[in-house]
Parts: C-alpha cells; structure tokens; sequence
C-alpha cells in the first residue's frame, strides 16, 4: 500500500477512535471531566493541571486540523460530530476554567493559540461541506443527464413525426413547453455542478464529461425547439438547398487543393528549370 494511503487510513482510523472511544482518547488525566479545583490541592497545582490540559486540547485540535485537511467529502459527517464533541469539551472547561487562566499570562497565550486554530478547523469544515455538496450536485446532474438523453432522442423523433402535418401542430407546441420545462431544470442542474467544480483543479476531467454529455442534449433541445410544419415543397426545397451548400463547398475545397497543388508543381518545375540552366551554363571564350 502507498505511503500515501497508508497515513490516510491510519489517521482515519484515529479519527474512529477519538470519536467511538472519546473518553479514553481526549481525557488525558484521571480527573478530565471534574473540576480542577481540590480543597487538598495547592494554587500551583491547579494552574500546572490546568497549563496541561491546555496543551491537551491544543494537540487535539491540531490532529484534528491535520486530519480534516486529508479528509474524503464522504467523511463529512463523522468529522462534524467529531469537531462538535471536542468543541463541547473545550467549551466547558474554558468556562469552568477562565478565571484562573486570566491570571496568567501563558495560558492565556496558549488559549489565542487554541483559538486561532479552531477558526481554522471551521473554515476547513465548510470547505468540506461545500466540496461535498459540489459533489453531490454533480452526482445528481450525471445521473440526470443520463437518464434524460435517450429520452431526448425520444422526444426528438416524436417532434419530427408531428411536424410533417399542420393537424399536430398543436402537439407539436405542447410538445415543445414540455421539453422547455424540462430542459430548465437540467440547465438548473449543470449550472450547480458546473459551480462546484469549476474551481477544483482535480476535478477538471469531470468537468469536462460533464460539458459534453451536457452539450449533447443542448443540441437535441435545440433541434426539438426548431422542429415545425413545413409543406412538401418546401421541405424539398431546403433539402436542395442543403445539398447545394455542400455541393459548393465540397467545389470551393476542391479549388483550393487544385491551386496549391499547382503553385507546387509550378515551383518545382521552375527549380528544376533553374538548376539545368546553371548546370549547363556556357561563358564565351576569346
């Protein structure tokens, strides 16, 4: 297993345990969950238990921070009801406890520190619970763009039967406010995907798929939209029409390909005709 994954897995596997076994992951003292305060213990005692259980919760938060940053989207979940059970711990023992921390100079440093570093891990959380909804959002999306295409190409062979008579016309434009609803709702869908991992350098391939198979069903929209009654004649006039822009242009690249396949003969033959002039060259003598 890389080395890579194999830190990935064990620090998940610590973040199953802190939350599973939290006592006995976070208390680090006998007395973690009491007050510090003892008839039978001295002042200096108090503030050396409680300097250690400062840097207890700044080691936790740290792992925690260091974990977060590796975390899977689908870990989301199990990593919020982590961070909510050590904020509830630090919550209460700072309450319990800021007095005696306000007194001394250190801790309250050591409290900012704390502090800095749980702001980090929120944002870091929202971070994950955006990325997770981009996924989601993309997940959605892909699944409704496929089940809608064969549906679409459905959709568009029925608006070319109804529109060879002016009697389904009417259908034809039901047809049509349908397909619109429904497409405004795709078109919802991909712009919320699109959104998420727009700004997301590892998910660029996805994107990219994404555009396509959504670009494909544009085209059939498009072409659903365009679809009405047109007579006979007409038809076979733009079917001419049609054939003759090909015709044309299949003339037009023709003629390109013609004359620049002649300059080429014609530069050829004119370096050949040079070289057999300056090879045969003759200069009078006296």
């Amino acid at each position: 297993m890389p080395i890579k994954k194999r830190i990935v897995l064990i620090l998940m596997l610590c973040a199953a345990g802190l939350y599973l076994n939290p006592q006995k992951a976070f208390a680090q003292t006998p007395a973690a969950d009491a007050t510090v305060h003892d008839a039978a213990q001295t002042d200096e005692q108090v503030m050396l238990e409680i300097n250690e259980r400062l840097q207890h919760f700044i080691e936790d938060i740290t792992t925690f921070s260091l974990m977060l940053h590796i975390s899977p989207v689908d870990s989301l979940a199990h990593m919020e009801r982590l961070y909510r059970f050590m904020d509830s711990r630090w919550q209460t023992f700072y309450q319990a406890q800021q007095m005696d921390i306000a007194t001394d100079e250190d801790m309250m440093n050591m409290v900012a520190s704390y502090q800095v570093t749980n702001q980090n891990v929120v944002e870091d959380l929202q971070k994950l619970k955006e990325r997770a909804k981009g996924m989601e959002a993309y997940h959605r999306c892909t699944k409704l763009l496929k089940q809608e295409l064969p549906h679409y190409k459905d959709l568009y062979k029925e608006a070319i039967v109804l529109s060879l008579t002016p009697k389904l016309a009417p259908k034809l434009e039901q047809l049509k406010g349908k397909e619109q609803l429904t497409f405004a709702d795709i078109q919802t869908s991909f712009g919320k995907a699109k959104s998420a991992l727009v700004d997301d350098a590892a998910s660029k391939n996805k994107l990219k798929k994404l555009e396509e198979q959504y670009i494909k069903l544009k085209n059939i929209s498009d072409k659903i939209q365009a679809a009405e009654y047109k007579p006979l004649l007409q038809r076979f006039k733009d079917e001419l029409m049609g054939l003759a822009a090909i015709t044309i242009l299949l003339m037009f690249v023709s003629m390109v390909v013609s004359r620049i396949q002649a300059f080429r003969n014609a530069r050829k033959a004119a370096k050949k005709y040079g070289n057999m002039f300056n090879n045969n060259q003759q200069y009078p003598t006296i």
